[in-house]
């Protein structure tokens, strides 16, 4: 086979290609990253006021338990829905509270459940919003 370019060109193709590979795994990493922190800067705070949402309507619903129990139990409910679809947006070093929150408060939610485990439960889940509204500040820097 005859070429009319040097050899040393095909070696320098060969490299370059090489190059041009490492270069595209680099890019496809920082692109990850930059949806992971685009998803976190604009999904976090909306769901957080979700949950703050929630939150003050749990109280309602527990200053009147004896009427709306039932109330109580499905604002529960919902805000462990939500701590679970942002579980995957949060950082891994951030999931340790929330994570515990949503442990409790199944096990909680699987029986029957009293007004004082309700309160305690929106205790948590106080600071598990309060928690992830400074996370949600915390995101505005990166």
């Amino acid at each position: 086979m005859n070429s009319y370019l040097p050899v040393w060109v095909g070696d320098v193709a060969d490299v370059m290609s090489l190059i041009g590979f490492v270069v595209t795994c680099f890019l496809f990493v920082e692109a990850r990253k930059i949806r992971h922190s685009f998803m976190r800067k604009a999904r976090i705070p909306e769901i957080v006021g979700d949950l703050d949402r929630i939150s003050s309507e749990l109280v309602s619903a527990l200053k009147a338990y004896a009427t709306e129990s039932r109330v109580a139990h499905e604002k529960l409910q919902r805000a462990s829905a939500l701590l679970e679809s942002i579980l995957p947006k949060v950082p891994e070093k951030n999931k340790e509270k929330i994570v515990f929150f949503i442990t409790s408060s199944k096990a909680k939610l699987s029986g029957p459940l009293g007004e004082n485990e309700c309160w305690d439960l929106y205790a948590q889940l106080s600071g598990v919003v309060t928690y992830l509204q400074q996370i949600s500040k915390d995101t505005r820097w990166d």
